[in-house]
């Protein structure tokens, strides 16, 4: 039983870890203009994309990671219903906020340092994801996840070979 509880933290805490860092990793590689639209503090659609998919690669790595450190892939199933039940409640959120508004473009004399912290307070307070992507996001994770930890072959102790063989 302890594995099994083990397997659940553990596995949800390193693929939100990792979530993490793909967002930030995107953020970087596609510069702001590539992660936002212009004036705008709506995500680009390539963003998105590169989201979804690095994250569905991720929640079927963090799968196999609980069903290995489980030696059973039903725990896998606690953490995509954490993932959606804790996913549709930040997309209700994200679909009741207005609408975020016009980007500023960089004010001459204003280093890129002073902008990109612009931005991100201005995220924080005012973004918004598109819709389809908040309600996408954890429900294509939580299933990737199940996938993953169903992909981790159980050894069987006999091998299936014949005796003596």
């Amino acid at each position: 039983m302890l594995r099994k509880v083990i397997a659940v933290v553990v596995s949800y805490i390193v693929t939100s870890i990792a979530i993490g860092l793909l967002f930030l990793a995107a953020m970087l590689i596609l510069g702001i203009d590539g992660t936002l639209r212009p004036n705008e503090y709506w995500t680009t659609t390539t963003f998105n994309i590169v989201v979804l998919a690095g994250g569905t690669l991720i929640a079927v790595l963090g799968g196999m990671l609980c069903s290995v450190i489980a030696r059973s892939w039903k725990p896998a199933l606690v953490v995509a219903g954490i993932m959606i039940a804790y996913g549709l409640f930040g997309a209700i959120q994200n679909m009741n906020k207005p609408d975020p508004p016009a980007r500023t473009p960089k004010a001459e004399g204003q280093t890129t340092m002073e902008y990109l912290e612009q931005i991100g307070k201005d995220l924080s307070t005012g973004g918004k994801e598109p819709i389809w992507f908040s309600f996408a996001a954890p429900l294509l994770g939580a299933g990737a996840f199940v996938v993953g930890s169903r992909l981790v072959k159980r050894g069987r102790s006999d091998s299936g070979s014949p005796a003596g063989a």
